[in-house]
């Protein structure tokens, strides 16, 4: 395959300058794309070509003429200050969730650095797109959105690619409530109960409904309350009530055994 590529290239150094040259020399129109690149089909699908003085060989990249197979594989001629095609290579975005930051840059490749980007369609609300590529900002609204890019080079050539992101809701702290005391209370002793529930945090206040008795909170882990209760001596046993208030007013009641 090297080889075969090889013979090729060889072959068309020595044929175009000739072609080129006599058909100019003959006054005839030479059939030639008028491009705004001098792409071609070289090797990694960049471009190789003869310069205008069809002297050397090369990939274009001067500021002069250039002759060349265009990477469709059509003769072409052209100004040689952009190889390669505009791309856009970001091809699919992360989604984001709604009131946390978002950050991505998107990518291009070809043509002369550097790019600047700009985009119409629809971009989540809250985001906003830099001219340098920049998508950030903080995501106000859950939904699926599809907008356009647009990426140009110095040049002024540009090119388009078509991308969305997904926004998803916020997640939702569980709503506070104690569910259930493990363990029992002892009339006219301490002891420590865990109660289970969700949104224990903050050191949460626990009373009892049962008058002469105390609770200190030992230990709040989320979902686990550990409390020391002491019970006076002359309380009744049976079925007693806690109530568990947090700093920002919400309560929960659950109910416990003194025996």
């Amino acid at each position: 395959m090297t080889r075969m590529r090889q013979s090729v290239i060889d072959h068309r150094r020595k044929i175009i300058p000739t072609v080129v040259a006599v058909a100019l020399a003959a006054g005839f129109a030479v059939s030639i794309i008028a491009t705004p690149n001098a792409q071609a089909d070289y090797f990694a699908g960049c471009g190789y070509g003869y310069n205008s003085s069809a002297s050397g060989f090369g990939t274009g990249t001067g500021p002069a003429h250039s002759y060349g197979y265009l990477k469709n594989g059509s003769f072409g001629y052209g100004y040689g200050n952009e190889v390669c095609p505009l791309a856009v290579t970001t091809a699919t975005l992360p989604s984001g969730t709604v009131a946390k930051s978002y950050s991505q840059t998107l990518v291009g490749t070809g043509g002369s650095t550097p790019y600047v980007w700009t985009e119409t369609g629809a971009l989540p609300s809250g985001l906003s797109l830099s001219g340098a590529g920049a998508i950030t900002g903080t995501p106000t609204a859950a939904g699926s959105f599809t907008f356009t890019v647009t990426m140009t080079d110095v040049n002024g050539q540009s090119t388009t690619g078509s991308l969305s992101i997904t926004t998803n809701k916020a997640a939702t702290k569980p709503k506070f409530h104690a569910i259930k005391v493990h363990g029992y209370a002892r009339v006219g002793r301490s002891v420590s109960l865990t109660i289970t529930g969700v949104g224990f945090y903050g050191r949460p206040r626990v009373t009892s409904n049962e008058r002469g008795t105390s609770v200190v909170v030992l230990h709040d882990r989320g979902t686990q309350l550990v409390v020391r209760v002491k019970v006076a001596a002359r309380s009744r046993r049976g079925e007693h009530t806690f109530t568990i208030r947090l700093a920002n007013g919400s309560v929960s009641r659950v109910n416990y055994l003194v025996k």
